[in-house]
């Protein structure tokens, strides 16, 4: 009988762990993506010398000169977001990672939403295609 308890609690010990890295698998780094986000618009802040895009201030005075450098800035954030969620299975899913975010605000999705536009604004300023920010939406 006490082999049959404990072969139980091994048996439930394996299916929690396994269930541990299945979340772990398909986890979404909230933070990096909240950082990238909020890296994303304040540079097209500054390209579209606005006050704010999505919440965030350009930092820094609006120079034309500069475009190019900051819409490189902004392709590879938005290659580094890409990447990370390529795990990404639903809008909740991101979301729920954003709120863990903690060393910056997460991003609400009103403020995504202004980031998304603006950055379909900018790529047609630059002549280019970006595609979809947060594909998983």
């Amino acid at each position: 009988m006490v082999e049959r308890v404990r072969d139980a609690a091994e048996a439930t010990q394996a299916i929690a762990n396994l269930e541990d890295s299945a979340t772990q698998a398909t986890a979404i780094d909230g933070e990096s993506i909240n950082s990238q986000l909020i890296h994303i618009a304040r540079h097209l802040a500054l390209i579209l010398e606005l006050d704010q895009v999505g919440g965030v201030p350009p930092g820094e005075p609006p120079n034309k000169r500069t475009h190019r450098h900051w819409w490189r800035e902004i392709k590879t954030a938005v290659r580094n977001i890409q990447q990370k969620m390529k795990n990404c299975r639903s809008r909740n899913q991101l979301m729920a990672s954003l709120g863990k975010a903690r060393n910056q605000p997460p991003r609400t999705p009103e403020q995504i939403a202004d980031i998304e536009a603006r950055l379909a604004m900018v790529a047609r300023m630059m002549g280019e295609e970006i595609g979809e920010l947060l594909p998983c939406l």
